[in-house]
């Protein structure tokens, strides 16, 4: 059964939309508000109590949805963030941007500022509404699943990740990832640190994937989805392993709203 670790009290973490394990700290998280807050990353304590704000210059919150871990450790530790949200359809680019991961441990009270590289993008079929991304830690390739209500699609950016042009990504064709076709209105996705699990989530229910040894991430989707409990959740979009990948992670937009701890399908298998 999913255990509650605590609750998330800080008064400007109302819409948490996305979380991940750091990678420099054990028992902190990192955590994004929905749009049109502040343009700055959190980092929580296991408890839910606020850690650190991170101020992003450069950046711009008009609808971030998710955010996701680089590969790497130390400084080499990257944070992505997907500006992405599109509810309307209407938007003709959206923006990732790519900050190096603070090192706040588990102090609290820290206030900092961190200079962000923003990467233009769109994709090469109109307007998509997205609410999760995801990083491969192996080949350190970066993917966005949409929240389309005619099915879950598949994008990946390609490389370099330019900051001096609006990139096109590729689609992903649905035949390569048949397992999307039973997978709806995703709201979040995390990849284990050593990258043989995927999670995907929607408000209510959450989707385990197993990569085939060798094979990259996308051969992950060729096959059914592993259901994952979720406990009821008010708004439920963020979700992660933990840093170990032995736990998932959740929590929901709204005030006040509880940390999750709950085992992944993959540690049952």
């Amino acid at each position: 059964e999913p255990k509650r670790l605590g609750q998330i009290r800080a008064a400007e973490l109302s819409e948490v939309s996305g979380i991940i394990a750091s990678r420099r700290a054990a028992g902190v998280f990192w955590v994004v508000n929905d749009g049109g807050h502040a343009a700055a990353v959190h980092a929580i304590d296991r408890k839910g109590r606020l850690v650190a704000r991170v101020r992003l210059r450069g950046a711009q919150n008009v609808d971030w949805e998710d955010l996701a871990s680089g590969a790497g450790t130390g400084p080499a530790a990257t944070i992505y963030i997907g500006d992405f949200g599109d509810n309307r359809r209407s938007r003709a680019s959206g923006t990732l941007y790519i900050v190096q991961e603070p090192l706040v441990a588990s102090r609290r009270g820290v206030e900092l500022d961190r200079s962000a590289r923003a990467v233009e993008f769109r994709y090469p079929d109109g307007a998509h509404d997205a609410e999760a991304l995801v990083v491969d830690p192996r080949s350190g390739r970066v993917f966005v699943f949409t929240k389309d209500l005619g099915g879950t699609r598949l994008y990946r950016f390609p490389r370099p990740l330019a900051t001096d042009r609006v990139l096109t990504l590729t689609r992903i064709a649905a035949r390569r990832v048949p397992g999307l076709s039973a997978v709806s209105f995703v709201t979040g996705a995390d990849v284990s640190r050593d990258g043989t699990v995927l999670v995907l989530r929607s408000y209510f229910r959450a989707w385990e994937f197993r990569r085939p040894r060798g094979a990259g991430l996308v051969a992950a989707l060729r096959s059914p989805p592993a259901p994952v409990g979720l406990p009821i959740e008010r708004q439920g979009e963020a979700i992660a392993y933990s840093r170990d990948g032995r736990a998932l992670i959740t929590t929901s937009e709204g005030s006040n709203e509880p940390l999750w701890r709950l085992p992944p399908v993959s540690s049952r298998s």
